[in-house]
């Protein structure tokens, strides 16, 4: 820049004028890739980065910090972004619900906004153990079969990817070596001849590992029946039956069921159930179920058991049968109330007996068993003043406090007998106690001091003072026995 006059001559100076632009927030900040891959194991601990966002911004000078936000493909918010552009696992993650997300992420620096895509694939690792498809197989096989016949295929999957998905099959149960299991397809076969007179059920069980966690495992159960004639009887799983019912049920309660099995198969295998002996009619059987139940009311104080016979018939021929015993033990309820051997009782006691002295003694039983025949005793009326107490359990009435026959005479205790089923029922009985009379009471003056003057010139006999007394004869109705005593001068 110069700078002159107007004058003659003229006359100049000279300088320079440096200028600076200062930058400002006039270009858009971006993502370094308009998509990003990434992997992350669905066992990744929440914190763990997946992928770290890059982003350029022309203007260099203007330090304008960056938000970031997912806007879609992770609607259970399994992933978070820090301000730093590193994207974070926030949630547990679940290969087997979600294996891949197509995150939408935009920036903004307040003005601008931006925006990428980042990939994220979840890698799988072995976190699920093998499920079996089915609890239980049921198989009939004849007896006819020859070695290495096909039976079953177990089946079994793992939810993992390979190779984590890998199984192993195994056999176990009695007499397992009948039968092989391919660990590899799960398929199952005979190895050696069958035999049903030997053996007619196989129970075994299939067990399906994780190759890699042999500790993970699911199980189920095989059931191989053997075809026959009917050549064996029916068998009750117990020889003994035995059930218990309270005396109240009513009639068509369950009272048991009873199970009775057949070697054979088929129509021969078929059983149906009867009662050789029902007690009178007391019970009836189904005669496909095998379930017993009652058809009379019980009463255990009239029979407490009862003894009888089921018989098993198959349905094949010659028809075979089996036999089996049911006893049916009546349980007591609380239906008897607590009975007394008499319902008044007297006792006579006078009254200077000590506190502590057996006045009477009273008894009640029930016609129940147990608990329900344990009786507790108590005074529930007539002892208003206490005078008296019961044992709860031996009923021995005893004498609470001193005995007054000047107060009370006579008294009349309800006495209840209680006893201790659910609900309890009770029972009352009369003790109707006479109190006798002692000589407990001395004669009372009517002054606690007399006082008299005499002359000195009285003669002899002459009357000085005049002194009573009295002596309670009943409090009860305040009534005294009063004398009255002259004394003379002697």
């Amino acid at each position: 820049m110069v700078a002159t006059d107007n004058g003659n001559p003229k006359h100049f100076a000279r300088t320079s004028v440096h200028v600076k632009l200062k930058d400002y927030n006039d270009n858009a900040p971006a993502f370094v890739d308009d998509r990003y891959e990434a992997t992350v194991n669905e066992d990744a601990l929440p914190g763990t980065v997946v992928v770290k966002l890059i982003t350029v911004d022309k203007d260099t000078d203007v330090n304008t910090p960056i938000e970031f936000y997912i806007t879609s493909g992770d609607s259970r918010s399994q992933f978070q972004i820090r301000s730093t552009g590193e994207v974070y696992v926030a949630k547990s993650l679940d290969r087997e619900t979600i294996d891949r997300y197509e995150l939408q992420i935009v920036g903004t620096d307040g003005k601008y906004v931006f925006e990428t895509k980042v990939t994220v694939q979840i890698l799988d690792v072995n976190d699920n153990p093998p499920y079996c498809l089915r609890y239980r197989y049921r198989e009939i096989l004849s007896e006819g079969s020859h070695p290495g016949a096909y039976v079953l295929t177990v089946l079994a999957t793992d939810y993992d990817d390979e190779p984590n998905a890998k199984l192993r099959f195994y056999l176990t149960g009695d007499n397992n070596d009948k039968f092989s299991l391919d660990k590899e397809t799960g398929v199952l076969k005979t190895v050696g001849q069958l035999d049903r007179e030997t053996q007619a059920k196989y129970s075994l069980i299939a067990h399906v590992q994780d190759r890699d966690k042999p500790t993970w495992e699911c199980s189920s159960q095989l059931e191989i029946l053997v075809s026959d004639l009917n050549d064996n009887a029916p068998k009750f799983t117990m020889s003994t039956y035995s059930s218990t019912l309270p005396e109240d049920v009513e009639i068509g309660t369950l009272v048991t069921k009873v199970h009775a099995t057949d070697d054979d198969i088929g129509i021969n295998r078929k059983i149906r159930y009867e009662f050789i002996d029902s007690a009178d009619g007391h019970f009836l059987i189904a005669a496909d179920s095998g379930i017993v139940t009652l058809a009379k009311p019980l009463d255990r104080e009239t029979k407490a058991m009862y003894n009888v016979t089921i018989q098993a018939l198959d349905q094949g021929t010659p028809q075979l049968m089996g036999v089996a015993s049911l006893i049916v033990n009546v349980q007591d309820i609380n239906d008897n109330p607590p009975e007394f051997a008499s319902k008044l009782y007297f006792a006579k006691v006078p009254e200077i007996y000590a506190v502590g002295t057996e006045v009477a003694r009273v008894l009640a039983t029930s016609k129940d068993t147990g608990v329900n025949a344990d009786i507790y005793y108590s005074i529930v009326g007539g002892n208003e003043h206490k005078k008296f107490q019961i044992d709860a359990k031996t009923g021995v009435l005893t004498i609470a406090e001193q005995l007054d026959y000047e107060r009370a005479r006579d008294y009349f205790l309800t006495i209840q007998a209680i006893d201790g089923g659910i609900p309890p029922l009770s029972n009352h009985a009369t003790v109707n106690i006479t109190v006798t009379d002692s000589n407990d009471n001395a004669p009372i003056f009517s002054e606690v001091s007399y006082r008299a003057f005499v002359r000195e010139d009285a003669k002899t006999g002459e009357k000085v003072t005049q002194v009573s007394f009295s002596v309670i004869i009943c409090t009860s109705i305040i009534m005294f026995f009063k004398k009255t005593i002259a004394i003379l001068f002697s």
